[in-house]
């Protein structure tokens, strides 16, 4: 029993208060009442303790209890308030007796064969021996038992609804209009078991509309009417207010519904002289079915309830929500069975469960998609981070020669279409599914371009369009009309760069010195011509900072390493760590100042050093980033990061942010700075709560306020040890001595190490802990386990070894290895508490990822008995998922790209040879190869991934399977429902380079020779740039590589325009240009300018060798100024 009070008292007195029994006896409060829970409330304050509630339990039932106050009872304020109350009468509190109760273990269940097919009822002071009547009905049928079901559904949830609705009349809370529903079935044909109707009878209480869904469905009968259906009366041998269980034994396999009618039950819940009923449905077999679903397949296992064995040769059948059959299969030897399903079940009705039915001669078994409490896709970290990975049984790219183009220009784009069959292997498509026409869709606008394409045999095609003048600038998408996207591409007005800037970072790890030590971090700078040479001499901005940063590591992506972000706030170390490290830099020993301008040398290189004044706590990132000015008239800035390290030793920890219970275990991991594990780091391990404390206080004028606080636990050791050759520690610790003795609110775990010159590492993570009393939500039971995976990176060729952390001794494994909605392989395979490894040999066709599904099944064992509240010795299942990276060796294609000299003059002509060669056997017969030649200018304002095909095509694929098991519903299981919810609660034009095309050579499609083979001639333009020549090659339709080769294009005196975008008439401006000498010679040049009718005075210049110079003419700009060139 709660008492509450309506304001805060000191905790101190209310729990002197006790309950009087008529014996007089006096009860004191539980131990873990409100008071004490909440007896930090005030104290944040320099006030005494508060609360507001005391809770008293194991209270006898038909009793009554006096309040006996306690000598004062003081509220915040100090004030006394019982000064009234104790003139009157104690309280007396009357326990009132148990009411009727008749429940069935579960609303739905499976009654286990092989002992019986008993369904346990638990009755509490219900009618006597013979007088409480069970009504059943069989049913054998698959549409007929999905119907059944539905139905159940709707009455329970109704029943529950009313039961619902009853207990807010009780409160004065009035009713609702939140009665559930089920599906509707899919025709209009009469149903063999309606949901039953009836008028409102006398004394109910007032519908709020019209319909049968008002009536009290508790007090109709649901199986009464229904043919076929069997009464029976049941027997009690406990009287009176004992509880008992009964069990009611159901010997035929199909599926029983059962009905209890008791009208001491309607009298006492009802307030009416009328029967109630309670329903529930059990069904009777010795078949496991377990299910595997996807858009495209099915894979059903079947096993023995009794013994966790396969049942081979089972009939498989499945069925939509609305009783219509899908597909059929049989199960082979280890009891198996992979269904594809029709196309039209693909885009199947939302929220319309598949059925899977298994049929032998003597039994039927079945598990809907929909029982998967517990093993939701959601709770699998390695399924969640790639929940938007494509899933899709189609793989689309398309290889641009450019992806940055201006208006005006070609598009040019070979397309790639293969299929992903259910092995997951690619094969090329079927010419109906290929489209005719291509669409440019525009980002934003949804502006839609279409282009007409015709594709090979093999799925190639060629898409080639001069974009408009008068296009739309921004992102633009090829829509091949599928929901995979084939590739993007932008329309920008732009100019080319000249020059070409690099941040270099030193090329080992960073690891700070030890504390005493200098802690500096050295840069190197470099500035370049893309056509070749340095640019000495200039200068630039220099800008470096510190920015906070969190490891990450590919092959450990479901750990967190380094210091963790703390739920949206920063801990005072934090705010500590972040205004001491200093930086400040250098170059050669000398700081710059606040602008930090760097002059780089003749070679166009500088060495900058950055210094710390401080060693950082946590893995830092610095941020070097340096601006300066092409030739072209534009700012540009190069970045470069440098991940700085405060050990060699990088601590990772992966947990449960929401936990429940006071033991628990964090699994922390070691690793060195490349990601390599480390052996015998000895890690520490500390905890504490932290949290917000909000509290009332008293005003000026006697009012109140609201006053929060930061609340800092006191830190103490949980565990330390070592880690194993993995690199893995284990920690179990324990947040209090029991469950009720844990706190609720935010935990911070701590962990500390060292590296072999004694420098530090920490790592720190939170997560919320709770009691179940105090929060609204609760941790809810799961049938998850972990599949650890020895090595997530392989090679074909190689065997991942997995361990199964199964709590089962022995268990039979159901092992799926899957990708997308296709299984890839399935093997069945016996586990062993001994040895709970499985050794899959890793297959060519799992690259470049596959996800193994292992569904760890154990049948009833002997030990330990059941009791009347728990059968820990029932059937039992668990199920692990491990994601491993497949390399894709076997379907790369090694392409050489060679030029005959890696320097050119303008209009040359550059001879290209290529060769393609395959790791995995000698080319097939269907090969070709995609050669293109851009300007690398081009890509300094946008790198072109599209060329990388290979990774395209073999992209990592998500993971589209639901995994549904008969075995949670086996009764005696805990069961998910309501009793186990908590109680409570653009710009202009460009200049002269526009001229210049920036693609040199597009080949859609190259023939090889029979050594694959080819040759080819690069005619160059005027540009004085670098050039990229492209090679994408595919064969067969699993098989691509991409190569590629460089070189420049130059001439012995280059004239550089860095003329204005846009001016308006009037405009003064210098009419910048740059003189370069790439000789080794000094040169002197006369240069001369016409800007419209206006000759401008010649400049006589002298370069020297590798050098450049600048030279300008103010220029005003007359009207009409459109149209006015400039030449020099």
């Amino acid at each position: 029993m709660l008492l509450r009070f309506t304001q805060e008292l000191q905790a101190d007195d209310l729990r002197q208060l006790r309950l009087r029994s008529a014996q007089g006896r006096l009860l004191a409060p539980s131990a873990d009442d409100a008071a004490s829970l909440d007896s930090n409330r005030g104290a944040q304050a320099g006030g005494p303790p508060l609360a507001r509630e005391l809770r008293f339990e194991r209270l006898a039932a038909g009793q009554a209890f006096t309040v006996v106050w306690p000598a004062r009872l003081r509220n915040a304020g100090g004030n006394e308030v019982l000064a009234s109350a104790r003139r009157l009468p104690p309280p007396v509190l009357r326990i009132g007796p148990y009411p009727p109760l008749a429940k069935f273990g579960a609303n739905f269940g499976i009654a286990e064969k092989a002992i019986g097919g008993v369904v346990p009822l638990t009755v509490r002071d219900v009618e006597g021996s013979g007088q409480l009547r069970l009504r059943t009905l069989r049913v054998d049928d698959e549409a007929g038992i999905i119907e059944a079901l539905r139905t159940l559904g709707q009455l329970n949830a109704r029943d529950d609804a009313m039961a619902r609705t009853a207990e807010r009349w009780g409160d004065g809370q009035g009713d609702s209009d939140d009665t559930p529903s089920g599906p509707e079935p899919a025709s209009k044909a009469k149903p063999r078991f309606p949901v039953p109707t009836a008028r409102q009878a006398p004394g109910q209480r007032p519908p709020q509309d019209d319909g049968a869904a008002n009536v009290d469905s508790r007090s109709l009968s649901w199986l009464q009417p229904l043919p076929g259906t069997h009464s029976q009366a049941l027997p009690r041998q406990l009287p009176g207010q004992a509880f008992e269980v009964l069990g009611i034994p159901l010997r035929h396999s199909g599926l029983h519904l059962l009905e209890v009618e008791s009208r001491r039950l309607g009298r006492t819940l009802l307030d009416a002289n009328q029967p109630m009923f309670v329903r529930a449905g059990a069904l009777v077999t010795d078949l496991g079915v377990h299910l595997h679903l996807s858009q495209r397949v099915a894979a059903v296992w079947v096993t023995r309830l009794s013994n966790g064995t396969p049942v081979a040769d089972a009939q498989i059948g499945l069925f939509d929500c609305h009783g219509q059959r899908l597909a059929r299969g049989h199960t082979g030897p280890q009891g198996w069975a992979q269904i594809e399903l029709p196309a039209r079940e693909r885009n199947r009705e939302w929220g319309c469960s598949v059925y899977a039915f298994a049929r032998t001669t003597d039994d039927l078994g079945l598990v809907a998609s929909h029982w998967q409490r517990g093993i939701e896709r959601w709770r699998f970290e390695n399924l969640s981070q790639r929940m938007w990975a494509d899933t899709q049984p189609r793989a689309v790219h398309a290889v641009l020669a450019r992806n940055l183009l201006r208006p005006g220009e070609e598009l040019k784009a070979t397309l790639y279409w293969r299929q992903i069959t259910r092995q997951g292997s690619l094969a090329a498509p079927a010419p109906a599914d290929l489209p005719t026409q291509v669409g440019l869709v525009h980002v934003g606008s949804d502006q839609r371009l279409n282009v007409p394409v015709h594709w090979t045999d093999r799925g190639n095609a060629e898409l080639s369009l001069r974009l408009p003048t008068g296009i739309k600038r921004g992102a633009w998408r090829i829509d091949l009309g599928v929901p995979t996207e084939a590739g993007e591409f932008r329309v920008e007005d732009f100019r080319l760069p000249v020059l070409k800037a690099e941040v270099l970072s030193p090329a080992a790890a960073q690891v700070l010195a030890p504390e005493g030590s200098a802690l500096a971090v050295p840069v190197a700078l470099r500035l370049s011509y893309l056509s070749g040479g340095a640019a000495g001499n200039e200068t630039v901005q220099l800008a470096q900072r510190l920015l906070p940063w969190q490891p990450r590591f590919d092959d450990y992506a479901d750990y967190s390493f380094g210091l963790a972000p703390r739920w949206g706030w920063r801990s005072a170390d934090d705010e500590e760590e972040a205004s001491a490290t200093a930086l400040s830099s250098q170059v050669d020993q000398q700081p710059l100042g606040p602008d930090k301008p760097v002059a780089l040398g003749a070679d166009g290189t500088r060495s900058v050093t950055a210094v710390l004044g401080r060693r950082p706590a946590q893995p830092q990132m610095l941020l070097t980033e340096m601006s300066y000015r092409d030739p072209n008239g534009e700012t540009y800035r190069a970045q470069g990061r440098t991940p700085l390290w405060p050990a060699s030793v990088v601590l990772g920890v992966k947990l449960d942010h929401w936990a429940s219970g006071s033991s628990r275990q964090a699994d922390y991991l070691a690793l060195d700075t490349q990601g390599r594990p480390q052996a015998g780091v000895a890690i520490r391990v500390s905890g504490r709560f932290d949290g917000w404390v909000v509290y009332r206080r008293k005003t000026t004028g006697g009012f109140y306020a609201y006053q929060q606080e930061r609340q800092h636990g006191e830190a103490r050791p949980l565990c330390e040890g070592v880690t194993d050759a993995q690199g893995h520690f284990l920690c179990r610790y324990s947040v209090g001595a029991g469950a009720t003795d844990v706190e609720s609110g935010e935990f911070l775990l701590s962990a500390q190490a060292q590296d072999a010159q004694g420098r530090p590492t920490r790592n720190s993570s939170t997560l919320w802990l709770y009691n179940g009393e105090q929060v609204w939500f609760a941790q809810s039971d799961h049938d998850r386990m972990d599949v650890i995976a020895e090595k997530t990176k392989l090679a074909p060729g190689e065997v991942a070894t997995l361990q199964v952390r199964s709590p089962f001794r022995e268990a039979t494994a159901w092992v799926t290895v899957m990708r997308g909605d296709a299984v890839v392989d399935t093997l069945v395979l016996p586990l062993h508490g001994q040895q709970p490894t499985i050794a899959l040999p890793i297959k060519p066709s799992y690259a470049p990822n596959v996800f193994v599904n292992v569904l760890a099944v154990r049948g009833r064992v002997a030990q330990p008995a059941a009791t009347a509240l728990v059968d820990l010795a029932r059937p039992a299942f668990k199920l692990g998922i491990a994601h491993l990276e497949v390399g894709t060796a076997q379907q790369a294609l090694t392409v050489s790209v060679r030029t005959d000299k890696p320097r050119y003059q303008v209009r040359e002509q550059a001879q290209v040879s290529l060769q393609v060669s395959s790791a995995g056997g000698p080319l097939p017969a269907g090969r070709s190869v995609t050669v293109l030649a851009v300007d690398e200018a081009l890509l300094e304002l946008l790198p072109n991934p599209s060329w990388n095909l290979l990774q395209a095509m073999l992209v990592q694929r998500g993971y589209d399977f639901e995994t549904a098991s008969a075995a949670m519903q086996v009764i005696g299981k805990r069961h998910y429902g309501r009793k186990a919810l908590p109680a409570g609660g653009g710009g202009g034009g460009g200049a002269t380079r526009e001229l210049f095309d920036t693609l040199l050579l597009w080949r859609s499609e190259v023939a090889l020779d029979a050594e694959g083979r080819a040759q080819l001639t690069v005619p160059l333009n005027d540009s004085l740039s670098r050039f990229r020549v492209v090679v994408v090659a595919d064969a067969g339709a699993d098989r691509f590589g991409t190569g590629q080769a460089s070189f420049t294009t130059s001439q012995d005196l280059q004239l550089l325009p860095g003329l204005p975008a846009t001016v308006r008439a009037g405009d003064h401006y210098s009419a910048a240009f740059t003189l370069r000498n790439t000789t080794d010679v000094p040169l002197q040049a006369t240069v001369s300018a016409q800007f419209g009718d206006q000759t401008l005075p010649p400049k006589q210049l002298s370069v020297p060798p590798q050098s450049a110079v600048p030279l300008a003419w103010p220029v005003t700009v007359a009207p009409p100024a459109s149209g006015t060139d400039l030449a020099a």
